[in-house]
């Protein structure tokens, strides 16, 4: 389960812990975390930190069994492909943030198209789609790839924040400026 900006379908449960710290330093000290038990992700901008935890912990209001720190920058969307790779939006730094299954360790960036993320998808095909807020566009990267496929834009476009995906392929996106728009899959 992931939870953050892009719009998680879990809630964040109790107080967590202040911490600050270099940008991708990691509280794990194996640089990874275990994926054996179900876990949630959660973006916290307060603490510029991917925050992740065992789902059968959180009513003990746990601390993190692992912790991504992103310094002076801030986490937003997040999305889990089929195989776990964790996709992180850094909107500070106009980056998507790629994470091997079970790794704290930053293993690639996109940056190409990359402006201002907040929201991300993926589908089960493998396609990454990334909100863009200059100009405003939905960009569609193919599985594996760094550079975008497709530009989604037009169609009262104007503030895309969120997007969400069915289990049809439809996207739809959450437009602050405008309403929720749904895309059919193409």
């Amino acid at each position: 389960v992931v939870a953050g900006c892009n719009g998680g379908t879990s809630p964040q449960t109790g107080a967590l812990p202040t911490q600050r710290a270099a940008r991708h330093v990691v509280s794990s000290s194996s640089g990874g975390y275990s994926t054996k038990k179900s876990l949630l992700f959660v973006a916290d901008q307060l603490q510029s930190a991917v925050l992740i935890y065992q789902t059968s912990d959180l009513r003990k209001n746990p601390a993190p069994i692992a912790t991504i720190y992103y310094g002076n920058s801030g986490p937003f969307g997040m999305a889990l492909d089929k195989k776990g790779t964790l996709y992180v939006a850094d909107n500070n730094l106009s980056q998507i943030e790629e994470y091997s299954k079970g790794s704290t360790t930053l293993k690639t960036t996109i940056t190409d198209g990359v402006s201002n993320p907040v929201g991300i998808a993926i589908d089960q095909h493998g396609t990454l789609y990334v909100t863009a807020n200059s100009p405003a566009a939905i960009e569609e990267y193919s599985k594996g790839s760094t550079s975008p496929s497709k530009t989604i834009t037009g169609g009262g476009l104007s503030n895309p924040f969120g997007l969400a995906l069915d289990h049809a392929g439809n996207l739809y996106i959450a437009d602050i400026g405008e309403t929720v728009t749904r895309r059919p899959p193409t």
